[in-house]
């Protein structure tokens, strides 16, 4: 079972940070979940929010700024906000990381960055899984880049996998902890999805979830997992 943290090691250092991402592998993550949408100039930043105003002391929108704007403040560890590019040169393939797209129109750009750590820096497909609540970024996703794996995120899971189409695309299928079911996962099996539950905040949650047979559980601290 992956242990995946969530935004990193966010009980550890502010959440999507360098700092974050370092400390996850320091307390053996199997893999990061981080989050990804695209700057003023393009680029792929990691970010969850699409403005800054949560994580950082200033206020604006991503889509406002520029790569060099963001990187030159204080995303909570005395670091800038990193580039998606800066962040997964940091991790340098010591784990899996799983890109989450916050937007659809980042699917794209977010896919490219993952074509050249697979084409250039030795990563593979398998190491760099896409996953979206918008299940249209993954369709343009599988249309560009097939073979980018992609995993389907959702907040209400519907009566099996079957039930919507765009799961049979993806390689994975992200419901919440307390959507879990015996049913569900019988499903996915004889689908051969593979299921990652999200996103636990204590050691509690962490055990409710590890009662099903999912292949990984993503949790503000891996450690617990």
């Amino acid at each position: 079972m992956l242990a995946i943290a969530h935004r990193g090691a966010e009980t550890h250092f502010p959440e999507n940070t360098l700092s974050a991402f370092e400390k996850a592998i320091e307390l053996g993550a199997d893999a990061i979940e981080l989050d990804a949408h695209v700057c003023m100039s393009g680029e792929p930043v990691v970010m969850h929010d699409n403005t800054i105003d949560r994580t950082t002391s200033r206020k604006g929108k991503i889509a406002k700024m520029n790569l060099a704007q963001l990187e030159a403040l204080d995303a909570g560890d005395g670091k800038g906000v990193p580039s998606l590019i800066k962040a997964l040169n940091l991790v340098n393939r010591r784990c899996k990381v799983f890109i989450e797209v916050k937007d659809v129109s980042a699917a794209l750009p977010i896919a490219k960055v993952v074509q050249y750590c697979v084409d250039h820096k030795g990563w593979s497909y398998s190491e760099l899984p896409i996953v979206s609540f918008f299940h249209q970024a993954l369709a343009m996703i599988h249309e560009k880049h097939p073979k980018i794996i992609t995993g389907a995120s959702v907040h209400k899971v519907p009566e099996s996998l079957a039930a919507c189409a765009e799961f049979t695309d993806s390689h994975y299928f992200l419901p919440r902890i307390d959507a879990l079911t015996e049913e569900l996962v019988a499903d996915a099996r004889m689908r051969k999805v593979k299921i990652i539950a999200w996103t636990a905040r204590d050691e509690a949650e962490v055990e409710q979830a590890k009662q099903f047979d999912i292949d990984g559980i993503i949790a503000a601290d891996p450690s617990w997992v």
